[in-house]
């Protein structure tokens, strides 16, 4: 699973209350906790998720007396930490000046003093790493942006949004089956493929799963980077993947695509192209029965296990 940076958890441990312009002051903050999230009780006439609840942060005493040099409405150990990530990321900063509370770092929508008020990460577009950004969160579907399973059905918010179901109902269709037992399609985040970079892997895979639960938290891809064996098949193009799961991963059906980067396709022609997965006993790869799609440079597969899957031309294949 992706973890949150040593900066941002900085970043969250000072966050603490609301401050004012004195040193002295000790001004109430608002903040998520899981006493703050208000479910609906009626099903929805549909699976489309809208925002039925309205987040209010809790409003408490804060022991802790606030500094804000700048009277600006953030603390100043808050600015200090944005100020710590710009100048790690190359950006020039002239102290407290330069952090406005309208500024939004992370691109999401939210300006810092909302970041501030919703106790959400000011240098993380989607805090809880649920598949959507803070401010959708906030003001498009009403869940929460600091907990990933807002309805605590079992199924990330993210999740469900995609396969049409209500991230703040556990039961969407009521039918008295929680959603995390219904049998739903769901595109896999593999978080791990944001830090990938396809001038160096060539290839970039995606998943898409029918079955029951929330398959973004039970599957996980890694770029294999050193595995002599498998660099030692000319035929492979771009980097393998291994597929990580726990042993009892089971779903009705999956259909696995490579997206085939420009690079790759100037020296190869993706009709070419197919999926195969590495028998790892054998120290052969298995071609599979493989569609293309010329129109998104992309290559898929059905199939029915997850292990270590490749892409590889198939007329070096059967010429090596």
């Amino acid at each position: 699973m992706k973890k949150l940076s040593i900066l941002s958890l900085l970043t969250l441990a000072v966050i603490i209350s609301l401050p004012a312009c004195s040193s002295s002051n000790s001004e109430s903050d608002d903040h998520y906790d899981d006493a703050d999230v208000v479910m609906t009780t009626e099903a929805e006439p549909t699976p489309t998720p809208k925002p039925t609840s309205t987040f209010t942060p809790t409003v408490s005493p804060s022991p802790i007396p606030i500094e804000d040099i700048d009277c600006d409405g953030l603390p100043d150990r808050y600015e200090e930490v944005i100020i710590a990530n710009r100048l790690l990321n190359g950006v020039d900063c002239n102290g407290f000046e330069s952090v406005m509370p309208t500024d939004d770092d992370d691109g999401d929508g939210l300006s810092l003093v909302q970041e501030y008020t919703y106790n959400t990460d000011p240098i993380l577009s989607d805090s809880d790493y649920d598949g959507i950004n803070d401010y959708d969160e906030i003001n498009i579907y009403g869940t929460n942006p600091i907990q990933k399973d807002t309805d605590k059905d079992g199924m990330g918010d993210g999740t469900e949004v995609d396969a049409g179901l209500n991230p703040l109902l556990p039961d969407t269709n009521g039918d008295g089956i929680a959603d995390s037992e219904e049998i739903v399609t769901q595109n896999v985040r593999l978080e791990s493929m944001q830090e990938i970079y396809l001038s160096e892997a060539l290839v970039k895979p995606s998943v898409v799963i029918t079955g029951k639960g929330d398959f973004s938290e039970k599957l996980y891809a890694l770029m294999i980077e050193d595995y002599n064996a498998l660099f030692d098949i000319p035929s492979i193009v771009g980097r393998p993947f291994e597929f990580v799961h726990d042993s009892d991963l089971a779903f009705e059906g999956s259909t696995l695509s490579f997206f085939i980067s420009d690079a790759a396709l100037a020296e190869n022609n993706i009709v070419d192209l197919k999926i195969a997965w590495y028998d790892e006993e054998t120290n052969s790869l298995e071609p599979i029965e493989t569609t293309y799609d010329k129109t998104t440079n992309t290559i898929s597969a059905n199939v029915n296990q997850y292990s270590i899957y490749t892409v590889v031309n198939i007329i070096a294949y059967y010429y090596q």
